[in-house]
């Protein structure tokens, strides 16, 4: 099989989407860093999270259980890491974007245990009120969005096959309501955002034109097991509409 070839915007799409940014401490006197992408092991996401540490010279791969995941914790790798996201303007979901602040931060500043627990007691803090969220034309109208919303789908869309032949297409984002309505945007999807309980925002299309759209966005563009659940997807999608899309 050839080597897949990935944009960074899919990885930070699929970093926002399975991933982890993360401080902590050693006993409240030595922080550590890492950050962190956790999926499902198979092996098409094996090969997707191998691949992707050797295009980016970045990660190690570990198999844990009934995941795979990729993990960086050497804090000079994450400082190249940090100028590279932001190169590309960094991330495009809020609560990612506030994470990503106090990480870097924190990373760049070398802060004490004292300094990290005062930062994560005020929800005020000054980095923090640097953050102002994007709304869904913000988020629209990035020059990488496609790219980005293919590493979000890859970890968050969801093809669904039905018994009853009413098959759809789903994503979720918890208090994330801009994203979910430029995904609407995108697709042109007829279907009304539904928010269900602790703020998760979900849109959900069983449209034929609609689900088509995103088969076309998608196809070939999905690296690891969420390609193959699309292939599925699509051997009962076209089968019972045929030409009718």
């Amino acid at each position: 099989m050839n080597k897949t070839t990935y944009s960074f915007p899919f990885f930070l799409g699929l970093l926002e989407g399975d991933g982890s940014i993360q401080v902590n401490h050693w006993r409240k006197r030595i922080l550590q860093f890492r950050i962190l992408i956790k999926l499902k092991y198979t092996e098409d996401n094996y090969r997707m999270l191998t691949e992707i540490r050797d295009e980016l010279n970045i990660f190690n791969v570990h198999i844990r259980n009934d995941y795979v995941l990729l993990i960086e914790d050497d804090k000079r790798k994450l400082k190249l890491l940090i100028k590279r996201i932001d190169l590309f303007g960094g991330f495009l979901l809020t609560k990612v974007r506030l994470r990503y602040c106090f990480f870097k931060y924190a990373l760049k500043h070398d802060i004490t245990f004292s300094e990290y627990a005062a930062i994560k007691s005020n929800s005020e803090w000054f980095g923090y009120q640097k953050i102002v969220p994007y709304d869904y034309n913000d988020i629209l109208t990035k020059p990488f969005f496609d790219d980005w919303l293919c590493g979000i789908i890859e970890a968050e869309g969801c093809f669904s096959v039905r018994k009853s032949k009413n098959h759809s297409f789903s994503i979720s984002q918890k208090d994330e309501l801009d994203f979910i309505n430029a995904v609407k945007l995108k697709f042109s999807l007829p279907n009304k955002i539904q928010t269900r309980s602790n703020s998760l925002y979900v849109i959900e299309t069983y449209n034929r034109r609609a689900i088509n759209d995103i088969i076309l966005f998608c196809d070939t563009k999905l690296k690891g097991q969420k390609q193959v659940s699309l292939n599925y997807f699509k051997t009962f999608f076209y089968d019972i509409n045929k030409c009718r899309v």
